[in-house]
């Protein structure tokens, strides 16, 4: 019995060094973006690089990355049931065709990078002052395909040692994009900026290789096999429901981008500023997650136990409104404070904070019900439930188009942002009625009471915040920092809230302090 306890803890340990060490692999990619902020603001050539580097993310860290995700279960299966050499096979041939597909992109890529452009960036072409942007986003987009080839199969590469148990080098070696591009931001900075696009493209390459001698180290040998068995073409079958149900945001933030090249010059890069902050909250959440819920929710649908499915969906939704609902309320009443805080400095103005503030309040609207989409989705995954996601999907996209071309005549840039909230937050809802209808989820009256309480700690803690950071300080402290005032102020909301969480026996509560200490 000690035994097992030990090795229960042991695996807590490790969960929770993954997480903290994927966080912070999210917070360097966020300092990039500082960086980038500091050094070239709400500039045309953000723009560019913006829309130059999304693109092959969109097909390659998108429609590929659904790819990598469709691969383990298969090769799980081949590797269970026919033995390490056939699913060392499968793996291979997965990665010599992903290499044709992917060099192919690159080089139509290459050849076409001004037509992309004016895909997805035809705004800029009606605009004498975009040239510049567009012969740099030109520029951008024949290197960002280069790395297709890297960047495809490290994904299948990442799934593959996961499903081996090589997580903390994995983790680490997605270090290596950030940090190669926090180099090539600085040297961009005083070299010139065509050297911004190389730091992905060395990031990606060296991410590949690491990734690669770590797969030979678990005993794999390459082999130059390129026949299209079933298995393989499953794999293909499986990739588009899987893209289209799990990449919605990305999608979503891509067409903002495209309609923002109708805009003024640096709209796109506000744009992106702001996503970014909501999406450092959404990575935390995820990772908690991982921890505390996932895991438990692909076995207790293995065992065939759905009341614990039940609830570990309903922990994973408890746990995101814990988060979300305060986060909500402090970013929309601080969206300007924030954005210049983290931003406003050097060539990023006053302008580029008014831009970037605005995408950030209409983005943080939403933020509740859009991080809820990746659990409900990963619901339906473990039911195997493929096709219905990526329907709810298409149907909130289409949602989302509609919505943007609508409300950018009024609103603009705000106009965008708020597309995005609105079509995120219907395809959360929607998800949550159909794992209703298809009485999977119980979602009763004592569940809807603790969300209820949640909402109320949240109010109450955030009223404490806005009376100690606007009033309690003009007395105490009216000369001090704004910055120290909003963190003091802060820290005892946040302990005012947990504390009130506690005494209305949220019983999720337990289970975050539970995991820190087993930590």
């Amino acid at each position: 019995m000690g035994n097992q306890i030990g090795r229960k803890l042991n695996t807590v340990q490790i969960a929770t060094i993954i997480a903290v060490l994927a966080i912070a692999s999210k917070v360097i990619g966020f300092v990039r973006e500082m960086l980038m902020a500091n050094y070239f603001g709400t500039s045309d050539v953000v723009d560019a690089y913006v829309i130059s580097t999304n693109i092959p993310n969109i097909i390659f860290m998108g429609l590929l990355g659904a790819v990598a995700k469709a691969f383990v279960p298969l090769y799980s299966k081949i590797k269970e049931n026919e033995g390490e050499e056939a699913g060392n096979l499968f793996y291979s041939r997965t990665l010599n065709i992903l290499t044709v597909i992917t060099l192919t992109s690159s080089v139509l890529g290459i050849i076409f990078s001004r037509q992309f452009v004016f895909i997805f960036a035809n705004g800029w072409f009606s605009n004498p002052e975009m040239a510049g942007a567009i012969d740099m986003a030109s520029f951008f987009i024949k290197i960002s395909f280069s790395f297709a080839f890297f960047s495809a199969l490290g994904e299948v590469m990442a799934s593959y040692l996961k499903y081996r148990g090589v997580y903390i080098r994995n983790v680490f070696a997605d270090y290596c994009i950030s940090l190669f591009s926090i180099v090539f931001i600085i040297l961009a900075y005083y070299y010139g900026y065509q050297l911004l696009i190389f730091g992905i493209l060395g990031g990606q390459a060296m991410r590949f290789f690491i990734l690669a001698r770590l797969s030979k180290k678990e005993k794999y040998k390459h082999k130059f096999d390129f026949k299209l068995n079933d298995t393989i073409k499953q794999i293909f079958a499986l990739t588009l429901p899987i893209f289209w149900g799990s990449t919605m945001s990305q999608i979503n933030q891509f067409i903002n981008r495209q309609l923002a090249s109708s805009l003024p010059e640096g709209s796109i890069s506000a744009l992106n500023y702001g996503a970014l902050l909501m999406g450092l909250v959404g990575a935390i959440t995820s990772y908690v997650l991982g921890i505390l819920v996932y895991p438990k929710l692909a076995k207790a649908e293995n065992t065939n136990n759905p009341k614990q499915w039940d609830n570990m969906v309903l922990t994973g939704l408890n746990i995101i409104w814990i988060v979300a609902v305060p986060l909500q309320m402090v970013f929309l009443y601080y969206s300007r404070f924030l954005v210049q805080v983290v931003f406003e400095r050097n060539e990023f103005d006053v302008a580029s904070t008014d831009l970037t503030s605005i995408a950030f309040f209409y983005y943080s609207i939403g933020i509740a019900l859009s991080l809820s989409t990746g659990l409900l989705v990963q619901a339906f995954y473990s039911k195997s439930e493929m096709m219905l996601p990526m329907k709810i999907a298409l149907f909130t996209l289409s949602v989302h188009i509609v919505l943007n071309i609508i409300l950018v005549q009024f609103l603009y840039l705000g106009g965008l942002a708020l597309g995005s909230s609105i079509a995120n937050s219907l395809q959360g809802i929607l998800l949550l009625i159909f794992l209703k209808r298809r009485k999977w989820l119980s979602l009763d009256m004592k569940y809807l009471k603790s969300v209820v309480k949640i909402v109320i700690s949240a109010v109450i803690s955030f009223i404490c915040l806005v009376l100690i950071d606007t009033f309690a300080f003009s007395v105490l402290w009216p000369e001090g920092p704004a910055l120290a005032r909003f963190l003091i102020s802060l820290a005892i909301a946040t302990g005012i809230y947990f504390l009130l969480l506690k005494k209305l026996k949220i019983r999720e509560i337990s289970l975050l302090r539970n995991i820190i200490r087993r930590a």
